[in-house]
């Protein structure tokens, strides 16, 4: 795959990004468990889906039990029953989003929010506010 490393200057970058990445992520049931920038191409020319989430290395399918944590995960990205859900990945997500420090607006803080407090799901979060 060709393609720029990812680098969002402003809030509007990082709204493009999320969803191109998030209208992709999940698909077949599988979660990605290595969300980060560096993770994350962009791909010149391209009109639709922009950015893409690469490097597969650690993927799997959604509820195992993790045996081994990942370099960024923290005491909030795995269930009480020590597992890795979809609901991870989000929560990943919006820690790397946070991190950027870019997203200032109301929408975008309930959106890092959501993220951070689990209660957006995959199944709503192309609805959101932020993301339309």
């Amino acid at each position: 795959m060709r393609g720029y490393v990812c680098q969002l200057r402003n809030e509007d970058e990082a709204r493009a990004m999320s969803q191109s990445v998030l209208t992709r992520l999940h698909k077949g049931g599988y979660v990605h468990r290595d969300i980060r920038l560096p993770n994350i191409l962009f791909i010149h020319g391209v009109t639709n889906y922009k950015y893409v989430l690469i490097d597969f290395e650690h993927t799997n399918v959604g509820g195992l039990v993790v045996s081994e944590w990942l370099k960024d995960w923290d005491d909030n990205t795995l269930t009480n029953k020590n597992k890795y859900t979809r609901q991870s990945d989000l929560y990943q997500f919006g820690k790397m989003l946070r991190n950027l420090n870019v997203v200032n607006s109301e929408a975008g803080k309930k959106f890092l929010d959501g993220l951070g407090n689990k209660r957006i799901h995959i199944n709503n979060i192309l609805g959101h506010e932020w993301i339309r």
